[in-house]
């Protein structure tokens, strides 16, 4: 088995969550710092990927796999904390180790399979953490998963790719550039949402009034449209 080394950049970090699906297929493995939560080290490893870090309380490691890491230079970092799930410790991890989180992109694999219940904390987690981040994104499977508050993005990509705005839990969006365009519709979680959508051209405008997740084709480009009048400046 070959091991991959990689270029560490402190404003780049992945997190590979412990989900029974392997799901390893967009992740970086020669760039960024890599968190590795609790039992998805067995997955890294037989993939030949060394974490930079193993965090977790280690309840689903054995002994011999911690040795295994460690013998390799993976920092081991024992949290028994309860309170918090093992993906928002590493979210709080990247903060504490990154100077201006402001600056640094986060993007999360496999949070979105295994337990419903774990799933859609993990959404909730997008919602709380999203501000503190330059990104954060899920990546599941051909998609990527973000969280949007009082915001305009424009989306590069091509025709006929995939997308999804839902409030979450409410939001107004207008477009420009999709297939359903919307003029200040409301979207909220149980009411109207705008799932089964996608670019009618290879570019489109969203501006999201409230909080939003978008879902897109992992292809698809986003940028930020700069709004003072969004962020009340």
């Amino acid at each position: 088995m070959s091991i991959l080394k990689k270029n560490n950049s402190q404003l780049s970090y992945q997190i590979v969550a412990a989900s029974p699906v392997a799901d390893l297929k967009y992740l970086d493995a020669q760039a960024g710092t890599i968190i590795c939560l609790d039992g998805a080290i067995y997955d890294l490893l037989s993939a030949g990927i060394i974490p930079d870090y193993l965090l977790g309380d280690f309840d689903s490691v054995g002994k011999e796999a911690l040795k295994r890491a460690a013998d390799l230079g993976v920092k081991l970092i024992y949290d028994a904390d309860q309170n918090t799930t093992d993906l928002e410790k590493g979210l709080r991890l990247v903060m504490g180790m990154a100077e201006n989180a402001e600056g640094v992109s986060v993007k999360i694999f496999r949070a979105l399979s295994g337990r419903a219940d774990h799933s859609l904390y993990n959404l909730g987690l997008l919602k709380k953490f999203h501000k503190l981040f330059h990104e954060l994104n899920i990546i599941n499977g051909e998609e990527i998963i973000s969280c949007h508050e009082n915001e305009e993005l424009e989306f590069v990509g091509e025709a006929w790719d995939h997308m999804a705005v839902m409030g979450f839990p409410s939001a107004e969006v207008s477009s420009h550039g999709l297939r359903y365009d919307m003029e200040n519709l409301a979207l909220e979680i149980g009411g109207m949402q705008s799932a089964c959508n996608s670019l009618a051209q290879s570019k489109a405008t969203i501006k999201i009034t409230g909080c939003a997740l978008v879902v897109r084709k992992v292809n698809v480009k986003l940028s930020r449209i700069i709004d003072n009048t969004l962020s009340g400046k």
